[in-house]
């Protein structure tokens, strides 16, 4: 994470990049390179299983990047993850809650697939309620999807400019992508990362 904030233009506005929890300790030193304004924290999982043992461990770790965020800050983060809840719940900067819990600053009323699989969500904001169609595939997809609109709304964009950016994002290559073969088979290519806690 740090070398790519370091190969980013001065004239960038902002910079999104993926932080990982593993090993102990690297989201302090992620958090002192990129100084984030926003931090997201979307699942507890159990990828690296040695180094943590179980979710509530991970979410300790992944709160540090909430920890280090200033005092006008913004942390978004996960209402149906009881351990990141946990883990965040102390933090000074501004908490911001996605899930389905109707306590939920942005809150999934409804996650369906059209034909093949693309996900649309239904998302609730206050009294406003949203549709976003995407191109991605499948419900589970609705926890980065809720939480990337939560982000952007909560950095000033507005939700038809949200749902204009998700409905042309193209899934990334290996990660429930869709590959066409010539002879018309379909095949759903979710091979980049699928750790076997998440196989359910």
């Amino acid at each position: 994470v740090i070398q790519q904030f370091r190969r980013q233009s001065f004239r960038s506005r902002a910079v999104v990049a993926e932080a990982t929890e593993y090993p102990h300790g690297s989201l302090d030193a992620v958090a002192a390179a990129l100084r984030p304004d926003v931090a997201v924290l979307t699942i507890a999982g159990l990828d690296h299983y040695t180094g943590f043992r179980d979710r509530d461990a991970v979410a300790v770790e992944m709160s540090r990047l909430a920890k280090a965020l200033p005092a006008g800050g913004v942390a978004i983060v996960n209402g149906d993850d009881l351990a990141i809840m946990a883990a965040t719940s102390d933090i000074t900067a501004r908490r911001v809650v996605f899930g389905a819990a109707a306590s939920s600053d942005y809150r999934l009323i409804d996650a369906t697939c059209r034909p093949i699989g693309r996900l649309t969500l239904a998302v609730g904001h206050g009294a406003d309620e949203r549709r976003f169609a995407t191109r991605l595939l499948g419900a589970h997809m609705s926890v980065p999807v809720l939480a990337a609109v939560a982000a952007a709304h909560m950095l000033g964009r507005d939700f038809d400019a949200i749902a204009a950016r998700l409905a042309t994002f193209e899934p990334v290559h290996g990660r429930c992508s869709i590959v066409e073969t010539p002879g018309g088979s379909t095949f759903i290519c979710d091979t980049n990362k699928a750790p076997a806690w998440s196989m359910a």
